[in-house]
């Protein structure tokens, strides 16, 4: 079994990175924000069906959570062919969002530009 801390850890700052408060989070998973922070905290061990509910609200597979030094890439950027991970890290660093990304690409195939 992975590290609940290691998962935790993940789970947060997946969370914080795409913009969702503890509340909003918990809200959208159907889980309390005490349950969602002590699981954040490494506290407390998550359940498939919780990791599964956090995976689909942010757009990753539950598979992430437990695979050490992976780069995160959301599955819309994925379907869009994005295969420039490197690229999509500086520019997450840069705060450009997925959904920008998603906009300029759907730019980019209407106007080939």
């Amino acid at each position: 079994m992975p590290d609940s801390k290691i998962a935790g850890s993940k789970l947060k700052k997946l969370r914080l990175q795409s913009q969702l408060s503890l509340r909003e989070f918990a809200r959208r998973i159907e889980y309390s924000p005490s349950y969602v922070s002590h699981i954040e905290k490494g506290e407390k061990r998550g359940s498939v069906d919780f990791f599964a509910k956090c995976a689909e609200v942010l757009g990753i597979s539950a598979g992430d959570f437990f695979e050490e030094n992976k780069i995160y890439v959301p599955n819309e950027l994925k379907e869009a062919g994005v295969e420039w991970i490197q690229l999509f890290n500086e520019m997450k660093h840069k705060g450009i969002t997925t959904e920008q990304v998603l906009e300029w690409i759907e730019e980019y195939r209407k106007n080939g530009k």
